[in-house]
């Protein structure tokens, strides 16, 4: 009796758990949840550029053929220190992760996309780091070349080679055609590009 009492409760809670988390993940994968817009009333540069980066981590893990929440909730939140903070780092990253309670697996995603002694392994943080240096790199080249044309596939180019030729990812689980299929589906990004440029 005792043993299947045991059994019924691990399985209650394992059952509360697991429904605990995945409402969090639907909270926090709403761009207009009560944190994302803490961030947007404080920093709205900095909002729009997480749904930037959060559009990329889904269309990438889309042909990774592998589930996008994780990733998305990690890019949508990977500025959220902003919302309190002048500097974005890993010590008030963490602060903010432990403050709202956000799910380890984020948690985990989000220290290899800031902390310098966590090395960027998983394959959700790459896509995570690259998005958002593709989106940034295109955001800073309209700022100091207002009304030129910008070449996107050589941007693209020159981000890929420099990551390819440092070490910021060398253990990481992404393989080279997965850095190739992105690549390219970087450079097919054309339109939503100059979408950035008239916002």
């Amino acid at each position: 009796v005792t043993f299947v009492l045991t059994l019924f409760v691990l399985k209650y809670f394992s059952s509360a758990v697991v429904h605990r988390e995945r409402d969090k993940y639907m909270e926090l994968s709403d761009p207009d949840s009560r944190i994302m817009n803490e961030l947007k009333e404080k920093n709205q540069q900095e909002y729009l550029k997480s749904i930037h980066v959060a559009y990329f981590c889904e269309r990438i893990c889309a042909e990774f053929q592998m589930d996008s929440t994780l990733t998305k909730v990690a890019a949508y939140h990977h500025n959220i220190a902003l919302s309190k903070f002048k500097t974005a780092t890993w010590v008030n990253t963490e602060s903010l992760c432990k403050e709202y309670e956000f799910p380890q697996s984020v948690c985990d995603v989000l220290q290899e996309f800031w902390d310098e002694d966590t090395p960027v392994k998983s394959v959700e943080a790459v896509i995570l780091y690259v998005s958002s240096l593709v989106v940034s790199s295109v955001l800073y080249l309209f700022e100091i070349k207002p009304g030129k044309q910008i070449d996107y596939e050589e941007v693209i180019d020159s981000i890929f080679h420099k990551l390819l030729l440092s070490d910021k990812l060398v253990k990481s689980n992404i393989s080279l055609a997965q850095m190739n299929c992105m690549k390219r589906l970087f450079i097919k990004e054309k339109l939503y590009y100059d979408f950035l440029r008239r916002e």
